[in-house]
């Protein structure tokens, strides 16, 4: 793909219905908005669900899938993601639990990088996707951490077929300022990115990221302000703010999956809707090629 052809979530997402559908393990789906979303995944093509979880729990309307009736759901689902060719999904189970899954060495989604989660979004009116990172898994991140979430998400860029990766570190200024360590970060992170295919860039405040005229306005220039499309968070709370902010007040439907391991997982919030959910089985998808 060209950039031209990536400023579109569905038309991004609508690949995923062109590869060939594979394992969708789906541990706990006993909601029916879960088990709604896995029959239109399967419908589509993108993926072949298995349930995992006691069968009396499940709405009786989706027997016709594939169930692996268990007491011992993070066992089995383990089994199934050692053989390989499939994906993972939480379904009613609590996140604690199941990330104690995930981290397990012995189901091999471990491969030595930090886990971290991407979600992608629209800019309403603009067909302008951009990747959002880390709103929920890592909690405070350091510099360390910060790189490692950095890598995942070019990694994930380079996958969805952007070819001119321009990353934004956001702050509530632009200028460094010590008692602010969001605004200090981003002159190592520069540093340790510079030989990268990439552009680094900030701190920049959330309308600089997005506004070139904004940006124009307050002097700030280079690749990425107003033209960035990978925004990387300062710590959860920012993260999870913007993306609730798309999801709840801007009715943006988006994507987002966990990263970094040998295989895409698919943790939605419970109060994601149906057209969400789906949209990450499918990022899913297009991550696992």
């Amino acid at each position: 793909m060209k950039d031209s052809d990536i400023y579109d979530l569905n038309k991004t997402l609508n690949v995923a219905k062109y590869l060939k559908p594979i394992k969708l393990v789906v541990i706990a789906p006993y909601d029916k908005h879960t088990l709604l979303t896995v029959k239109l995944a399967q419908n589509k093509g993108i993926v072949i669900p298995i349930l995992v979880g006691k069968k009396n729990k499940i709405n009786s309307n989706y027997y016709d899938l594939d169930i692996v009736d268990t007491d011992y759901l993070l066992e089995v689902a383990g089994e199934f993601i050692k053989d390989g060719n499939s994906i993972l999904m939480k379904g009613m189970i609590s996140t604690k639990d199941f990330v104690k899954m995930v981290l397990n060495k012995e189901w091999g989604i471990r491969c030595g990088n930090l886990l971290s989660h991407i979600g992608l979004l629209e800019i309403p009116g603009t067909k302008r996707i951009f990747l959002l990172t880390d709103s929920g898994l890592n909690i405070l991140p350091d510099v360390d951490k910060k790189l490692k979430i950095i890598q995942n998400a070019v990694v994930v860029a380079k996958k969805l077929g952007i070819n001119h990766i321009k990353i934004a570190m956001l702050a509530a200024i632009e200028k460094p300022d010590p008692l602010m360590i969001a605004t200090i970060d981003p002159i190592d992170l520069k540093e340790l990115t510079k030989d990268w295919d990439c552009d680094l860039d900030g701190p920049f405040a959330f309308d600089i990221i997005f506004d070139k005229d904004k940006a124009e306005i307050k002097g700030i220039s280079g690749a990425v302000a107003g033209k960035a499309n990978i925004i990387i968070v300062p710590n959860i709370e920012v993260g999870n703010v913007i993306w609730k902010m798309f999801t709840c007040f801007i009715k943006d439907e988006g994507a987002g999956v966990i990263v970094g391991g040998s295989i895409p997982i698919v943790v939605p919030s419970r109060a994601d809707s149906i057209i969400t959910k789906l949209n990450s089985i499918k990022l899913a998808r297009l991550l696992y090629r």
